[in-house]
């Protein structure tokens, strides 16, 4: 659940006011306006797609279903414990 919430979240640090855009807009000599498309490829359809793929390959190979995902910790019976 960790890496799911991690990709869901990856588009979330590209708003356009963060430094790092700003930055990265004032050494490529762009403005907004000219790179908007490419950020958004970039920044938010790139982690969605990706947020896609991992939802529907654990949806199909089980890693969501109620008995995959794992090795689980058993509790033995109250009969057999001490």
């Amino acid at each position: 659940m960790h890496r799911v919430t991690s990709v869901a979240t990856g588009g979330l640090g590209a708003v356009p006011h963060t430094g790092a855009v700003i930055s990265l807009l004032a050494i490529c000599g762009l403005t907004h306006h000219h790179a908007d498309l490419d950020l958004f490829v970039v920044a938010v359809a790139r982690p969605l797609l990706a947020l896609g793929v991992l939802l529907g390959l654990g949806t199909t190979v089980g890693a969501f279903r109620a008995g995959g995902g794992g090795p689980r910790a058993t509790i033995p019976p109250a009969s057999r414990r001490q």
